[in-house]
């Protein structure tokens, strides 16, 4: 235990002592002044601990390794700055898990790269009968034969979502998670984080954004494809010929 936690511990257990016990009978006041006291002295020891264990859990100073390029289109002509932060949030989220994500905004015809995606945001939903997509879904994803792909993002469904919460963070979340299923696969959908199927209205506050995240499995796997196809690549680099 550290000095400042064994201090306070002291202190909080000197008002352990003093807390005067309830009114009531005697086993009663007895066994309820126990429960009050330990309840306060535990309570003081998580909130001086908490923030500490807080702070070992971030990695916003850790550098990620791998890098997935993202040439944006941005059909839909959903303001810039609109689009803008929904980057910044997306990146955060696979900053993260260990991707660095580099946007390119882009009206050409790419020629798309195993470590590259193509994301698309479109005004609305439309039939295909080549996409198994719904009107309820906020996008999908195709993953190519030789890696990279093309995520796509219905804005209207984004709008129609967001309901009030900022546009956005909505749209960063709807973009990670496509470009998640791209790396992941279309069967990728999670009980917990931000591959789950459906999303609740809480999960979309800023209170919740913790939940909106890759889960430590998805990370690593994303990592591990993307790893083999950033060596895939130099291989293909080096061989050709000068």
């Amino acid at each position: 235990m550290s000095k400042p936690v064994r201090n306070w511990f002291v202190v909080s257990v000197s008002l352990f002592r003093s807390l005067p016990c309830f009114a009531g009978s005697v086993s009663n006041r007895t066994a309820t002044s126990h429960l009050f006291k330990t309840t306060f002295c535990l309570t003081c020891l998580v909130i001086w601990i908490k923030p500490g264990i807080s702070q070992t859990l971030t990695n916003e100073n850790i550098e990620p390794r791998l890098t997935l390029n993202v040439q944006v289109h941005n059909m839909a002509r959903a303001w810039v700055e609109v689009v803008t932060e929904a980057e910044k949030v997306a990146a955060g989220i696979f900053h993260a898990a260990g991707i660095r994500i580099v946007w390119n905004e882009c009206r050409c015809s790419p020629v798309l790269t195993p470590t590259s995606v193509m994301l698309r945001i479109i005004p609305r939903f439309f039939g295909s009968k080549q996409s198994n997509s719904r009107r309820e879904n906020l996008g999908y994803a195709v993953a190519g034969t030789e890696g990279g792909g093309l995520a796509t993002v219905f804005y209207d469904r984004v709008e129609a979502i967001a309901k009030g919460e900022n546009l956005s963070r909505v749209l960063g979340y709807a973009i990670a998670h496509e470009i998640g299923h791209v790396l992941l696969g279309q069967s990728s959908h999670s009980p917990a984080g931000l591959m789950r199927a459906n999303w609740s209205e809480k999960d979309l506050r800023p209170v919740h954004r913790d939940r909106m995240q890759f889960t430590p499995e998805q990370a690593e796997r994303m990592c591990t494809i993307l790893g083999s196809e950033m060596r895939q690549k130099e291989s293909l680099q080096s061989s050709k010929p000068n």
